[in-house]
């Protein structure tokens, strides 16, 4: 991750939550002077009489006045999906000395057509004073985010209208009747509630997509997706969506809520799928997931063409079924993710309560007010600050897995050679406070015995050799900690499969040889009892840091050395010492001068001829063969021909003699 992106991450969470909860702090304070306008349905000097009625088609005027309408409280009235059309009357009567103008807010921007009537006392009838519904044309955009009709009434007037609603989705019709300061002051908080929560959301998404610019982590487009998803949904659920999107784009939204819930559905859960991590590893919950991601999709495709009240009752089932799903997912390995999903587990607690009020409302199973009309976006808000603090443990636990992936080797867990590199930095400071070495063990014969070990025997090998080694140098030897999180032995890093290294605190070429000595005596160690009898076999090395000529980090590349060398004597250990690097440096340079001398014909034979002792005459001859190196003088024969055998020359030295 570049260095921009790491500050990006590094944001401080806190300050966006912070800012969140002043707000929301501001809006409780602000609430609280409007505590007796939010909680009441009418001001006190309006007396209300409410009736209902359902029909299955509609009325004229004059078939008004003969419909048996039944008395009820208001907002009380049960709501139910399909083809009817639900009777509203109201009868206000203005108490007060005063005159006094009155809104009626009829607070479901998604009811298809409102129609309402007034009582004319004069001609004895109801007539049609205004259409409203996102169904109806020519109605102004204040009128469709908040359909509302305006009455004045004098003193002790009374005056009563018929609100006639028909539509496919949702039929509850909640209403609340204000005084026009009331209204203004209502609407005010609304715009604020929806402003904020606009904000939040666009806010959240952008910054997800730079977090995903960064780290192609495709949770975050996920994530962008559900959120845009929830505020397109509440959109068209409050009426805001007017002021975001074309009438034409947000009416289409209106005709296709139940559609658009089922894409928050799949929003939801294919960012749980990439939040938590889940993979076709995971195979039940992967069935199931998978099985739900489609049955969402497949659904949202065929509700675009079918009628809202036909799909409210499958989608009822399949938002029960991702509940399920969802659930199983949170709690599968809780132990094991809760660390860094927490607030991701515990987001789901206010979604799922506003969800359940919000139903329940609509359902008409929860009573009207100001609360359980905005109990989604509430928790939504919440939930989106709780998944933005997830997020963060979520990157940061990602940061470090990686950092883990980049200093561990992955099969069993040790550290690796990052890791040691980066130990032997850190030792640096403290170098001329304690000496120090590094001792290498490689088992010779681990490809031989690998291929017949199960992955738990193996591991059990690795790591009961591994203790024995550490637990017989730290007899006379203060072996240092490469990776004091590791639980399993934090003193050994392991370059590959075969090869292990442990950091000791001494210079002294006598301690480290003896307990190389005692360890090279290592014949017929087997951790995997009962299983099928073999040898381990082990070449050690070691490397003594020079703090006068030696780089810290080459410790490791001299003790690999030490190894190599100790295999060509045919040892079971050695130090390295810069001897033994000159020598292997002659090696290097004598192996490749040795090709050019070859190809330039720049080596000798000799004939040394065999004579019989009894005679003079000559019989056999021996051939010698003689290089004269440039810069290293007379090269023995035993030294240039065991360097052609080691690299392969010997077959072109054999050419070049017998051409010769």
């Amino acid at each position: 991750m570049s260095k921009f992106y790491r500050q990006i991450k590094k944001v401080p969470v806190v300050l966006a939550i912070t800012g969140i909860v002043i707000i929301l702090s501001g809006f409780a304070v602000k609430w609280s002077s409007y505590n007796d306008l939010l909680s009441r349905e009418k001001p006190e000097f309006i007396n209300l009489n409410y009736e209902f009625a359902r029909t299955t088609e509609n009325l004229s005027s004059q078939e008004l006045l003969n419909l048996k309408f039944k008395q009820l409280t208001l907002n009380t009235a049960k709501p139910k999906y399909g083809n009817h059309v639900d009777w509203h009357k109201i009868t206000l009567t203005n108490t007060d000395s005063n005159a006094t103008s009155l809104t009626i807010k009829f607070d479901n921007p998604m009811i298809d057509q409102l129609k309402v009537y007034a009582y004319r006392a004069n001609i004895n009838s109801y007539q049609l004073v205004k259409s409203l519904g996102d169904q109806v044309d020519n109605v102004n955009i204040e009128d469709r985010v908040s359909p509302k009709y305006s009455i004045s009434l004098r003193s002790l007037e009374s005056q009563s209208i018929v609100v006639a609603s028909a539509t496919h989705g949702s039929p509850k019709l909640p209403i609340i009747i204000l005084t026009e300061n009331e209204h203004q002051k209502y609407r005010q908080l609304e715009l604020l509630i929806w402003g904020t929560f606009i904000g939040v959301s666009l806010l959240m998404a952008a910054y997800n997509l730079v977090l995903y610019q960064g780290v192609r982590d495709l949770t975050y487009l996920a994530y962008i997706g559900y959120v845009m998803t929830i505020l397109v949904n509440l959109g068209v659920v409050h009426g805001y969506g007017f002021y975001l999107f074309l009438e034409p784009v947000q009416r289409y939204f209106h005709d296709n809520i139940i559609p658009l819930n089922a894409l928050l559905a799949l929003m939801t859960i294919l960012f749980a799928i990439n939040f938590l991590r889940f993979n076709r590893s995971h195979l039940l919950i992967h069935r199931q997931y998978t099985i739900l991601s489609y049955s969402l999709l497949g659904f949202f495709v065929i509700a675009l063409f079918l009628p809202e009240y036909l799909t409210v009752p499958v989608f009822g089932l399949l938002q029960l079924a991702l509940y399920i799903v969802a659930y199983k997912m949170v709690t599968y390995n809780i132990k094991e993710r809760f660390s860094w999903s927490k607030y991701y587990v515990i987001s789901w607690l206010p979604l799922f309560v506003g969800a359940g009020v919000g139903f329940l409302l609509y359902t008409g199973y929860m009573a009207y007010n100001f609360w359980t009309r905005y109990a989604f976006l509430f928790s939504a808000i919440f939930e989106m600050t709780l998944i933005s603090m997830a997020l963060a443990e979520r990157l940061g636990n990602t940061e470090s897995q990686r950092l883990y992936q980049a200093t561990h080797e992955s099969k069993f867990g040790f550290a690796n050679d990052g890791l040691l590199h980066k130990t032997i930095k850190n030792l640096q400071t403290d170098r001329r406070k304690s000496p120090l070495s590094l001792i290498t063990v490689e088992i010779t014969n681990y490809n031989t015995i690998a291929p017949y070990l199960t992955e738990q025997q193996l591991s059990t090998m690795i790591f009961g050799l591994a203790n024995y080694i550490v637990n017989q140098l730290n007899k006379t030897l203060p072996v240092i900690e490469i990776d004091p999180g590791n639980l399993n032995n934090n003193s050994i890093a392991l370059s590959r499969g075969d090869l292990l290294s442990i950091l000791i605190t001494t210079e002294n070429r006598d301690l480290i040889g003896d307990a190389l000595e005692r360890l090279s005596d290592l014949e017929n160690f087997n951790p995997v009892q009962g299983s099928i009898p073999y040898r381990i076999h082990c070449i050690f090395g070691a490397a003594i840091l020079n703090p006068d000529e030696t780089n810290l980090l080459d410790l490791i590349n001299q003790a690999k050395q030490a190894i190599t060398q100790a295999k060509e004597k045919d040892v079971s250990f050695f130090i390295y010492s810069p001897e033994s690097n000159l020598i292997s440096e002659r090696r290097v340079k004598l192996a490749l001068d040795l090709a050019n001398a070859i190809r330039n014909d720049e080596l000798e034979l000799y004939h040394q001829p065999q004579l019989f002792s009894q005679s003079t005459h000559i019989t056999p001859s021996e051939l010698l063969i003689r290089w004269n190196h440039p810069l290293y003088g007379f090269i023995s024969p035993d030294e240039f021909v065991t360097v052609a055998e080691e690299t392969g020359l010997i077959n072109h030295l054999t050419s070049w003699v017998i051409n010769r």
